[in-house]
């Protein structure tokens, strides 16, 4: 099958691109208003209603390592009923991550997520098996779809940031583990998503 690519109706030429040089991939248009939540609940549906087995998310702006879909499946067959994240660098860095999963922290007032060695070098020894964590960045998420039906999509309120985060916590509260999987490696953009 072909990949399954969700996105917002753009001029950018991406469009042209797939058809001219991937002329097997399906592409999925929303109208403009989508955000990026709705583009990965329009193509977290596509997976479902055409009966996927794996559903995948990526920010727009990473560049992924060309085992990142084997490394997610495999380590998604040795953790079953769980939702899967990546280990991103900084794009352009001497790998500094970017993410690779959070856990919840209290705080003085209330609770917040600490997201693990967020801009520290990767020193080469910390990551290397699959992981539990409580949350996980929209850099590269990996579900079974069987997880998508159980605890639906995404949450549309979260238009551009949170809902990632928000996934991997719902997941966890019905029972499906986020397991951060350093084997899948992709370079993020980062300066397209700073938060301004």
């Amino acid at each position: 099958a072909g990949i399954k690519l969700a996105t917002e109706v753009g001029d950018d030429g991406t469009r042209e691109m797939l058809e001219k040089d991937f002329p097997g991939v399906n592409q999925l248009f929303g109208d403009g208003n989508l955000w990026f939540t709705g583009s990965c609940n329009l193509g977290l549906r596509f997976a479902l209603d055409h009966g996927f087995d794996y559903a995948t998310v990526f920010n727009d702006d990473n560049y992924v390592e060309p085992e990142i879909l084997s490394s997610q499946a495999e380590c998604a067959r040795r953790h079953p009923g769980s939702i899967l994240g990546i280990r991103s660098y900084k794009l352009g860095t001497p790998k500094i991550i970017w993410a690779v999963g959070g856990i919840v922290t209290k705080r003085v007032i209330g609770v917040g997520i600490t997201w693990l060695s967020k801009n520290d070098p990767d020193d080469g020894c910390t990551y290397h098996d699959p992981f539990p964590v409580d949350v996980l960045d929209g850099s590269g998420q990996f579900y079974p779809t069987s997880v998508v039906r159980a605890i639906g999509f995404w949450d549309d309120r979260y238009k551009m940031y949170f809902a990632d985060a928000e996934y991997a916590l719902r997941a966890k509260r019905k029972g499906f583990q986020p397991i951060s999987n350093p084997g899948a490696i992709a370079w993020h953009d980062f300066l397209e998503s700073e938060v301004v």
